[in-house]
């Protein structure tokens, strides 16, 4: 018998030796039997969790988003990720083309996705709306589970985040106004390996912010 035969049942006891030596069977189901009040003796399997995504991080996870040049989407157990397992849209639709560096690191599946393109500059997605979405279809566990991407305690289901990019956004708040345009200020002229170098700020990565990155961030400046 399965676990749901214990619905509306009294368990009275465990018989000696309940479980099996690992509690687990081949398929890393959880084992054991049981006495009931109406004399049956019962094995119950009860199915593990379905792996969900653990977390979804933009670059190092600060909240500027005046550059965009990786994703890290974490999963909370081992899985496979089979081709066009995780897919980054346009506002438009339009896929973006992605290089997924994929590891297992502390029993989590890690992927790094960084990006292809012309429309890639300094590394960073255009300025514009996305959505990221992992496809439980295309995500399974050891034991061919598809991925619980909406996190809803079942298999199946994808999980989707949306974000945008802005470049001179240093405070992630969606404009880029007075605050961000001092903030850049305060940079200005700085170059990679000196400690005031921001590399967010650089916006075509040429080891410098000046008057070039300065120009791209007037474009898109709103003082309100």
């Amino acid at each position: 018998a399965i676990g749901d035969e214990l619905a509306g049942s009294t368990v009275v006891g465990f018989p000696q030796n309940a479980m099996n030596p690992r509690g687990l069977n081949n398929a890393a189901q959880f084992l054991f039997r049981a006495d009931l009040a109406d004399g049956r003796r019962i094995l119950v399997r009860a199915d593990p969790d379905s792996v969900k995504v653990d977390s979804v991080v933009l670059n190092d996870g600060a909240v500027q988003r005046s550059m965009v040049n990786s994703l890290t989407v974490t999963l909370d157990g081992a899985a496979a990720l089979e081709p066009g397992a995780i897919e980054l849209r346009r506002q438009d639709g339009s896929l973006v083309s992605l290089h997924s560096d994929i590891s297992i690191l502390g029993g989590k599946t890690v992927a790094v996705l960084t990006f292809a393109g012309p429309d890639i500059i300094g590394g960073s997605l255009a300025d514009g709306s996305y959505t990221l979405t992992v496809r439980a279809d295309r995500v399974h566990d050891r034991r061919g589970q598809e991925l619980d991407g909406d996190g809803n305690g079942s298999a199946g289901g994808n999980r989707m985040d949306g974000f945008f990019r802005l470049f001179g956004d240093i405070d992630g708040n969606g404009k880029v106004d007075v605050h961000d345009l001092l903030g850049f200020l305060g940079h200005f002229g700085s170059r990679a390996g000196n400690p005031d170098y921001l590399w967010y700020l650089d916006y075509d990565a040429n080891g410098t912010v000046g008057v070039l990155d300065l120009i791209q961030l007037v474009h898109r400046f709103h003082p309100r």
